[in-house]
């Protein structure tokens, strides 16, 4: 390989010698030509050929094409001559061929002598098959009317078998892409050539620039739905698309039917083109290493051995490469020789570089499965969705077969290329995440791959991998493991028994006090921290008769009301056009129209405005405006249906009736589909306005579902699935504008995933964890720095954008404590002793493995939310009812206790102080927040209490060994057996005695505002990667505990029940 030269930039300077890569056929475009491919073959002899494919789309539509070839002359391919004509011919000959075999009612088996004969001779000049594969859809099929081919508005197919603009436009998307890529295919080639001498800045730039690269592509792939309907994709375009293998559902059990020009006839079953077939894709695999196995056919590894031989049989991604253009193929060949830079990553070693290459290739490889999952979400758009619609057509093809009623599962769809499809694109994916992570590992116990280590002395380098992401399991415990279901079970107001789930605060809360109160202090958490329901309280607003009579409102309050209520849902929901509301509601009551939709809505968002100055007026709107909205239920579904409930669901959670809200949100979100509410181009056919408007009412629903289901535990209402409604905006530079709702639908997207992925799958593993860590960090780094200049630099006039940012930002801690939360009860269970009476005290752990650093994560997590909750509390900027910030910071209180419990440091009751301020604030108006600030204040006292203890006695072991030394104390006060039992002795009493009457004030604290240790972190601390070093103290001794900790752990059980057979003793609780 020549010597490398400067990184090249997007535009091409300094490329990696272009005498190699011209060798291959890549030029400054990648595997695009240099200049736009022929528009016609110049000699006249082959005038039949270019007639026939300038008529195609008509010939198709009027089912003539057949004939139209049938009479067509043999030519000879003895006129072409250069290597464009070549790929013209090829082009041509792939659109004729398709054309005849899908362009009438049921496919032809056999592909007549005027286009088999010719397209064999030129398909095996080119060393490719003769099938329509990309290189002839895209990348020699294409006019641009610049010289940039990046430029996706200035690209423009050459043929296409619909003659429609959608056809035109998806063959053009993907040129777009493959020459904006076209510059990092130098760069990760300097890269590997880098390895060899070990140069860190240059492969971890470049990996750097290839994440940013992928990024790029995905937004131009996003494109995709401007000018391509799904509709005309899937019965008038990608029926041609499709090969001859794995076609028998469509007409072609055997394949196709060829004759060369001896007359010889063969049947071929080739696959057809996909964008599998793109060496760009296969080139950015190749050199992260990313390495794939199914063979296309279904889900099973490439490394299954064909039936009757002993051959293997080949993967999709090894297949494909023999429908690539030859020197594309040997190019890519010769890059997979190479070291690829995930072997380099995974070196032994610790350094600062080579911790920063690694978390640039863990963003690279996720940049690649982010860019597949995108295409997965394409799919499903313009193939899933449209198959499931019956459609009646006389036609036999891959569109049809795929829609027939016995197709009941997505994974029996097939693609283009012949695979199948959903099965194959999941894994395609899945192995693409799991090449750094293993997120999406298989359900079977899997043990952890421990890294080769070097002898002592040896000089072999070492690996990039942070010590701190970094699994330290020992090799017995499995990487997964299957954890047996579990539940929990809660009171309501009336005594009801409720599920909540293990994702919950308050699952986290049962934990905790069942830990606490066997292994620290039986009395912990006593009956009167239980009194109040932790689920649903009783309306706190009082009983209003049901009559229709419609309430007053004061057309003075209105500015008022409607500002509140748009800064106490600031980041939770965005409804309206918020600077025209209020201007709308007072004309709406001095008109004071027909009771309908329209008028619950305006009634509720009256109610909730209401809720923090007027709980008479807000029960009065809302006991009114729930009734309006109950009685339009059985009209015309609409966008204000939607509203209505959504905003029902609002108040019932301001009101503390969380499963009243869980309710009726059930019906908010089943109005949302039937108007289409998911689907994006629905909401466009309303026009720019409504389009906007419409997509954030869905967004604004995935907030409120995700909260609920996030913070009960329980099944969400809506999903993703299906789901085409865009949750970010890009600028005029690609950055992503600040919105506080598109941050807020991205965050608890990924709170989801820690569900679906841990709680829900009931594993847990370090990998995983790192995994979504990734994720964590690439929603900071585009959003954290943001919010928190809007927290701490927006003055109190914009109080609704600090709200909003403050919610937003809870959430984000929340995520990070739910991913780490199991690692730190796994930290207590270890480090507190089995049973309180023990006489060993504890000792806190000071090792750094991965499960401390996690634990601590969690802590730091905690300690930032309580720290900003505050701040806002201090500057008056918070309402006095804020169910999803008085949520994640109940938590984040337990968090702190359990972390000054177990020893993470004392300077944790500061942040524990300072959570239970905050709960006292909110528990003014919200009865959670009243129960939250009982428990919080219960655990911190007993963590206190506990600290105190284990300090006296270890002074009292100190104190005993110095008198052995000097006889401080009387002889006869000291021990003089091993029959010494705690608290008779003198020394101890009197020690004891002075320790006691120094305890420290439980509320010297609570109104401090100290200067945070943590207000200077880069947000990237709070991945798995890194975290605040504990301030614990002596490493953990006791070697039969630890061995206990690891036998209750070993298999990552982290959901211990309170009590067993699957339920709780609810008994001594209440």
């Amino acid at each position: 390989m020549p010597g490398r030269t400067q990184l090249s930039s997007e535009h091409g300077e300094h490329l990696y010698q272009q005498d190699y890569l011209q060798g291959y056929s890549i030029s400054k475009n990648g595997f695009l030509p240099d200049r736009e491919p022929l528009r016609r073959l110049s000699s006249p002899y082959y005038t039949p050929w270019e007639t026939l494919l300038d008529e195609l789309p008509l010939l198709i539509k009027e089912r003539v094409i057949r004939k139209a070839i049938d009479r067509m002359p043999v030519l000879s391919t003895g006129k072409i001559h250069t290597k464009e004509e070549w790929r013209r011919a090829y082009v041509v000959l792939s659109f004729l061929a398709h054309a005849y075999i899908w362009g009438d009612e049921k496919a032809s088996e056999v592909l007549p002598r005027p286009i088999s004969v010719p397209f064999l001779q030129v398909s095996d000049h080119l060393s490719l098959p003769p099938v329509a594969t990309y290189a002839a859809l895209n990348l020699w099929n294409f006019t641009c009317s610049g010289t940039d081919f990046r430029d996706l508005d200035k690209l423009q197919s050459l043929h296409t078998f619909s003659g429609t603009q959608d056809e035109s436009w998806f063959f053009a998307v993907s040129v777009a892409m493959e020459a904006k890529g076209a510059y990092i295919i130098p760069v990760m080639l300097q890269a590997l050539d880098a390895i060899q001498e070990r140069d860190y800045s240059t492969i971890t730039s470049a990996l750097d620039e290839l994440s940013i690269c992928i990024e790029k592509l995905g937004r131009l792939l996003d494109r995709m739905y401007e000018k391509c309907d799904p509709t005309v994709f899937y019965h008038q375009i990608r029926p041609y698309l499709a090969g001859s293998k794995n076609m028998g559902a469509a007409g072609l059990p055997n394949g196709v039917l060829y004759e060369d020009e001896d007359g010889a006839l063969s049947w071929k079953q080739l696959r057809g083109g996909s964008n599998g077939q793109s060496s760009l894709i296969q080139f950015f695999d190749a050199v992260l290493g990313v390495e794939h196995r199914s063979s296309g056919n279904d889900a099973r590894a490439g490394s299954a051995v064909s039936s009757g031989t002993s051959k293997p049989t080949p993967t999709f991604h090894e297949e494909v490469r023999s429908y690539m253009p030859g020197p594309h193929r040997a190019f890519l060949e010769q890059v997979s020789f190479k070291k690829s830079l995930k072997d380099f990553a995974y070196e032994l070693g610790d350094s600062d570089e080579q911790r920063q290459l690694w978390l640039s290739f863990q963003d690279a490889t996720k940049a690649l499965g982010d860019f597949r999952n995108k295409h997965m979400q394409l799919v499903a758009r313009y193939i899933i969705v449209p198959s499931r619609k019956h459609s009646q057509v006389s036609v036999t093809n891959l569109a049809s077969a795929s829609s027939r009623p016995d197709h009941q599962l997505d994974k029996e769809l097939t693609g283009t290329g012949g695979t199948a499809l959903i099965p194959f694109l999941k894994q395609t994916r899945d192995e693409t995440y799991g090449s750094v992570t293993c997120r999406f590992s298989p359900a079977g116990r899997r043990r952890v791959r421990r890294p080769h280590i070097p002898p002592s002395g040896s000089t072999t380098p070492q690996s990039p991998v942070p010590s701190s992401a970094r699994p330290e399991a020992p090799s017995d415990i499995p990487e997964e493991a299957d954890v047996p279901r579990e539940a929990r079970l809660l009171r309501d107001a009336r005594g009801k028994l409720t599920f909540v789930g293990d994702c919950a605060p308050l699952s986290l809360y049962q934990t905790v006090r069942q830990i606490v109160a066997s292994r620290v202090d039986p009395n912990a958490f006593t009956p009167r921290t239980s009194r109040v329901s932790m689920l649903e309280n009783a309306s706190s607003d009082p009983l209003l008769p049901g009559n229709d009579k419609e309430p007053y409102v004061d057309p003075a309050d209105v500015q008022r009301l409607v500002s509140m209520f748009i800064s106490v849902t600031s980041g939770l929901v965005d409804f309206f056009e918020n600077a025209h509301l209020a201007d709308n509601i007072s004309a709406w009551v001095s008109e004071k129209g027909p009771r309908d939709a329209t008028s619950a809505v305006n009634y509720l968002i009256l109610a909730i405005g209401s809720q923090s100055v007027d709980e008479g007026s807000a029960a009065r709107y809302f006991q009114y405006a729930k009734t309006l909205a109950l009685k339009c239920l059985g009209g015309d579904l609409g966008t204000e249906t939607v509203q209505a409930f959504a905003l029902v669901t609002l108040y019932m959670l301001r009101a503390c009736q969380i499963n009243g809200a869980f309710l009726f949100f059930g019906i908010a979100a089943r109005a949302a589909y039937s108007i289409g509410l998911h689907r994006t181009e629905v909401n466009s056919r309303f026009g720019p306005e409504s389009h906007a408007r419409r997509d954030r009412l869905w967004k604004s629903l995935r907030v409120i579902d995700l909260f609920l289901s996030i913070s009960m535990g329980r099944p969400p209402s809506m999903s993703d699935i299906d789901c085409t409604v865009p949750c970010g905006d890009l600028d005029a530079n690609g950055q992503e504008k600040f919105d506080l709702l598109n941050a807020s639908v991205q965050i608890l997207s990924i709170t989801e995933e820690i569900v679906l992925q841990v709680y829900s799958r009931r594993k847990i593993s370090l990998q995983l964890t790192e995994g979504i860590s990734c994720q964590l960090r690439d929603w900071s780094r585009r959003w954290l720095s943001r919010l928190k200049r809007t927290v701490d630099e927006v003055s109190g006039e914009d109080r609704q954008n600090v709200i909003g940012a403050c919610q937003v930002m809870s959430c984000y801690h929340y995520a990070v404590m739910l991913i780490t939360r199991p690692f730190l009860i796994y930290e207590l269970c270890k480090r507190l002793p089995e049973n309180y009476t023990s006489a060993d005290p504890p000792s806190s752990s000071s090792d750094n493995s991965g499960r401390t650093r996690l634990a601590n994560a969690c802590i730091d997590a905690a300690s930032l939310m309580a720290e900003s909750v505050l701040g806002l509390v201090n500057r008056q900027l918070l309402d006095g009812r804020m169910p999803l910030i008085v949520s994640w910071l109940f938590a984040s209180s337990l968090v702190l206790g359990v972390g000054l419990l177990g020893g993470f440091g004392r300077i944790l009751e500061k942040y524990a102080r300072m959570s239970i301020t905050a709960l006292e604030y909110f528990a003014k108006n919200d009865t959670h927040a009243m129960q939250y600030t009982l428990i919080a204040k219960s655990l911190l006292s007993s963590a206190l209490e506990y600290l105190q203890s284990k300090d006296i006695g270890e002074r009292l072991r100190i104190t005993e060994s110095s008198s052995q030394l000097f006889g401080l104390i009387p002889k006869e006060s000291l021990r003089q057996d091993q029959g010494y039992v705690p608290g008779t002795n003198t020394v101890e009493s009197t020690i004891a005695s002075a320790h006691q009457g120094s305890t420290v004030p439980q509320n010297s604290l609570a109104h401090e505002s100290p200067t945070s240790p943590f207000h200077d972190i880069d947000p990237i601390l709070l991945s798995l990667g890194c975290s605040l070093d504990s301030n614990s103290g002596s490493s953990f001794s006791n070697k039969d505990q630890q061995d206990q900790a690891d036998q209750v752990f070993g298999t990552l059980n982290l959901f211990p029940l309170l009590d067993g057979n699957g339920h709780i003793d609810l008994a001594h609780y209440f």
